[in-house]
């Protein structure tokens, strides 16, 4: 949750922990490559061959004064925004909205534009197949776009007009990352349809799932460690590429659950490839400038780094969020797995990270002192993914020579 009470944009509420969300219900598993924080798998819908509930481009709308807590109406201004166009692509945030927390935009506004003008799905182009899941979010959808598979993102908006906002701010910033990136370990952005409700993103399709799926919910398979490096390389430099972007990119929610495969690994001769993906609370940062205030305890809390919870963080968040990942490819097996998502950020912020018992004999000592230097309590002592990305290089040429 924000200083305002209310969660971060483009994240639930109701912090889902590995196998169970916050309120005791079975947390919802990723189909077909899609990100389980969006989805909750099991529904029946049958998609029409068109976007169902689509209507006419809405007028601006301005939002009524509210009160959040432990505010007064009168310290907060009335919230504006207007659902972006084909002649207005970026919407007007809520005047509340911390200056770091904005979507891209500044300097970099008209490329943005530009890049988002050639980027519109007219929807008769789009074929509606499979239902993926849905979320508090989004459904997803597995469908067909110029004979391309994609996964398309469909967003369900909620009747709560500051939380409609915030939904439009996240598909916004989301959009905004992924419009701009183009990398082999992020996920390909395709293109997008908000001329109309409901949003809709359009992005590569990948057959093999999360890697959150692979490592923790497929019987039978343990992984060899050529395909654990393979994983963990793939990863840092999706987010290296995220880092070095100008301007810079963040992630802030980098787990399995958000790590796609682009084919099914089954056997341990498959070969991963791992894909970054979620960007619905990416932050980019504005020119030169500090990161400044951040939104607090933004992510998941397993695998959140301490100092976010405080809203004074960098990009050395995410190399926090990293070595748990490589604590789950190594180890098959969650990070703070017996913490509920409350106790977790305490602990961490106490000094507790995983138990490294369960670290297995055989894997480099290189490997596992990265992991350590990675979720160090001071950020500023943990590596850029720069560095993780030469030191994965050492492990794997000393490994195999």
């Amino acid at each position: 949750m924000d200083a305002d009470g209310f969660a971060p944009a483009g994240h639930s509420a109701n912090e889902l922990r590995p196998g169970a969300a916050h309120n005791g219900e079975i947390a919802p598993i990723a189909q077909a490559g899609y990100s389980t924080s969006e989805l909750r798998s099991g529904a029946s819908a049958q998609p029409p061959e068109k976007i169902p509930g689509a209507h006419e481009p809405r007028a601006p709308v301005r939002g009524k004064l509210v009160r959040l807590r432990g505010r007064d109406k009168a310290e907060v201004a009335s919230l504006e925004v207007r659902l972006p166009s084909s002649q207005d692509m970026l919407p007007n945030l809520a005047p509340s909205e911390p200056a770091s927390e904005r979507p891209a935009g500044g300097e970099h506004a008209d490329e943005l534009l530009d890049i988002l003008k050639k980027t519109q799905v007219v929807s008769d182009e789009l074929t509606w197949h499979q239902f993926l899941g849905q979320g508090i979010t989004a459904e997803v959808f597995k469908g067909l776009w110029r004979g391309k598979e994609v996964a398309i993102k469909r967003l369900i908006f909620k009747k709560q007009r500051v939380w409609q906002t915030r939904q439009e701010v996240a598909f916004v910033r989301e959009l905004g990352v992924i419009a701009q990136t183009n990398d082999e370990n992020l996920v390909k952005f395709y293109g997008f349809h908000f001329d109309t409700q409901p949003f809709v993103l359009i992005t590569e399709y990948c057959h093999g799932g999360t890697c959150f799926e692979l490592l923790h919910e497929t019987e039978g398979l343990e992984l060899v460690l050529d395909q654990q490096l393979k994983m963990c390389s793939d990863v840092a430099c999706g987010m290296k590429y995220l880092h070095e972007f100008q301007p810079q990119i963040i992630h802030r929610d980098l787990k399995s659950l958000n790590l796609l495969l682009a084919k099914i690994v089954s056997t341990s001769s498959d070969v991963p490839h791992v894909k970054v993906s979620d960007f619905g609370v990416a932050r980019m940062k504005d020119k030169d400038d500090e990161w400044g205030k951040m939104t607090t305890a933004v992510g998941s809390y397993h695998w959140m780094a301490p100092e976010v919870a405080t809203g004074h963080y960098d990009e050395k968040a995410d190399v926090y969020s990293f070595a748990m990942v490589i604590f789950e490819c190594i180890c098959q097996e969650l990070p703070f797995e017996e913490l509920e998502p409350s106790d977790v950020i305490e602990r961490t912020s106490d000094g507790a990270r995983p138990d490294l018992d369960a670290v297995p004999p055989t894997t480099p000592v290189a490997l596992v002192e990265m992991m350590k230097q990675s979720w160090s309590h001071d950020s500023k002592a943990r590596p850029s993914f720069e560095s993780i990305c030469r030191t994965l290089g050492t492990i794997v040429r000393e490994t195999y020579a």
